[in-house]
């Protein structure tokens, strides 16, 4: 569901009886609505079964931005639901399909055709072929 979270919240899980309701910010772009629905749904598929009955995210990459102290805990599901996000949005063979395909394009060209093609936003595909270096 759309809302006005304002600028530093992109998005919103909230448990309860076992029933997830997701939330995205408005004013984000389409890539970042799509990628913070994704990555709220894999907090809800991998840690939805825990106490914690809120997920509340603001910087999904660049922790060290914030004041806020993270625990071991909380880092270790931001990087599984980043993770669940990007394979969701982002698979692998289909990534691959495309960097072979395209040719002639600068990396940063490829990078924004690639990030326009999946209907994410720039970083995030930056982040998931960076990711998916390991696989070649």
């Amino acid at each position: 569901m759309p809302y006005n979270l304002g600028d530093e919240v992109s998005g919103i899980l909230a448990i309860n009886d076992g029933k997830g309701t997701i939330g995205y910010n408005l004013q984000h772009s389409k890539g970042r609505q799509r990628f913070t629905v994704a990555h709220e749904l894999g907090h809800y598929v991998m840690h939805g079964k825990t106490k914690k009955e809120l997920f509340v995210d603001k910087d999904y990459i660049v922790k060290f931005r914030s004041n806020k102290k993270y625990s071991l805990t909380e880092v270790k599901q931001e990087k599984e639901a980043n993770a669940f996000a990007a394979a969701l949005l982002m698979p692998k063979e289909l990534v691959f399909k495309e960097l072979y395909r395209e040719q002639g394009l600068t990396e940063n060209e490829l990078i924004e055709f690639l990030a326009k093609r999946f209907v994410v936003s720039v970083p995030a595909m930056t982040y998931r072929i960076s990711d998916l270096n390991s696989f070649l």
